[in-house]
């Protein structure tokens, strides 16, 4: 119960518990907490050696960066920030989620508390006010809708993951009880992602979403209903703008607004300008790393806005923070992880995980991500998915069949002798 409450309230980063802890990480620990002092806990979960050997490099090269970084003492909290997702959150997920079943019950949570999110980010746009919440201010004048996320490019990718779990979710069988609700809310939180004027996060859903109806199948049925849910949002979302009177968050007009075609500043120079800084600074020390701090981060000062940024990209801030081992420990923890789901039998939540990890990554290429929860969500969620499980492996349908095996068991067995 912990665990699915902290799934809920994972992409509502504005609900905090202190400066410093969600509340969702605080649901996380008590599940943890609750599974370790069990008298009878549940059925040991696979080992992923890659996984904690990825998780080793992470600590290490944390703690051999912090000695480099600006505020040694920061550095180490982040490396402990770390160790709670590589190996609490995910050793607590991976044994309470034994079965697709429970696993698609926790990216259900996850889709509702975004849900929720969505119909806050749709509030602030009709309404022109942040409903005192953290705003940030897009480069034509006008706001961004930010959910309970804090920041629209944040927002945006945890709706977009939250569509793709969402569209994988629908095309399970024996889930159409509910499909209309579900469809509600895919709209939902499509408008709420064309509300957040984020190009990153929209680009990384389109992939998401196509990657899933290639690992699905290009059935017709599917394409319309992706088609549909397409328009449905593109017209909703662009006739309510144009009823309260915000035309720049359209999403051509954002691509438009992001590469400086039709303003005289623009969201792409300063992240490319991250790069080229960042660059010469691993050149400096491309083993060790420069430290994981919030100040050791910033690598660029943009004089357009008055403000530092760090690296927007996530390969290179690995590199250019924590190091070598940094980029090693990403490449065989994710790597190893998407390996996972992608081979083996194919089913909509194992291929909705994929397409997740898929979305995630592609936003994260230009934005600044080292340890966020809904970064690394898929991942510790593919890590639930057991060898050889398939989409029946749930306790109801394996309850069901037991009449069967009875039955066949009754009928292997010799017949009683004839009454005298």
């Amino acid at each position: 119960g912990c665990l699915l409450v902290g799934m809920f309230l994972l992409p509502m980063i504005e609900i905090r518990a202190t400066h410093s802890l969600q509340v969702s990480d605080a649901f996380f620990a008590l599940a943890a907490l609750a599974l370790a002092l069990t008298a009878r806990p549940p059925t040991r979960a696979p080992r992923v050696t890659a996984w904690f050997l990825g998780g080793l490099l992470f600590v290490v090269g944390g703690i051999i960066s912090s000695y480099a970084a600006v505020s040694p003492l920061g550095s180490l909290q982040v490396v402990a920030n770390g160790v709670f997702v590589l190996f609490v959150w995910q050793w607590t997920t991976r044994h309470l989620l034994d079965t697709p079943g429970k696993t698609q019950s926790a990216m259900w949570a996850y889709v509702v508390g975004t849900a929720f999110s969505a119909a806050i980010a749709i509030v602030q746009e009709l309404a022109h006010t942040s409903l005192g919440l953290n705003s940030v201010s897009g480069s034509t004048g006008s706001s961004r809708a930010i959910g309970l996320a804090q920041q629209p490019n944040i927002a945006a990718v945890t709706f977009g993951l939250a569509i793709v779990f969402a569209i994988g979710i629908a095309f399970e069988k024996g889930t159409a009880k509910g499909r209309w609700l579900r469809l509600a809310l895919i709209v939902e939180l499509g408008i709420a992602l064309m509300f957040t004027g984020s190009v990153s996060g929209m680009a990384g859903t389109l992939l998401g979403v196509g990657l899933l109806l290639v690992r699905r199948g290009f059935q017709l049925r599917n394409l319309l209903a992706v088609a549909a849910v397409l328009v449905a949002v593109y017209f909703g979302g662009t006739h309510l703008e144009s009823s309260i009177g915000h035309n720049n968050l359209n999403p051509f007009a954002r691509v438009h607004a992001a590469t400086g075609q039709n303003t005289g500043y623009n969201t792409v120079s300063p992240r490319f300008a991250t790069y080229h800084y960042v660059w010469t600074k691993i050149e400096e020390s491309p083993l060790v790393g420069h430290g994981l701090d919030t100040r050791s981060s910033l690598v660029y000062f943009d004089p357009y806005q008055n403000v530092s940024y760090p690296t927007h990209d996530f390969p290179l801030l690995l590199w250019y923070e924590g190091g070598i081992l940094f980029v090693l420990a990403a490449a065989i923890t994710m790597g190893s992880t998407l390996g996972r789901v992608w081979r083996g039998t194919r089913y909509p939540v194992k291929d909705a995980l994929l397409a997740g990890g898929v979305t995630v990554l592609v936003y994260s290429l230009g934005g600044p991500e080292l340890f966020d929860r809904w970064l690394w969500l898929p991942f510790v969620l593919a890590l639930t998915l057991r060898p050889g499980a398939t989409p029946s492996d749930t306790g109801e349908e394996a309850a069901a069949e037991q009449p069967d095996r009875a039955q066949g068991a009754e009928a292997a067995l010799p017949a009683p002798p004839a009454e005298a």
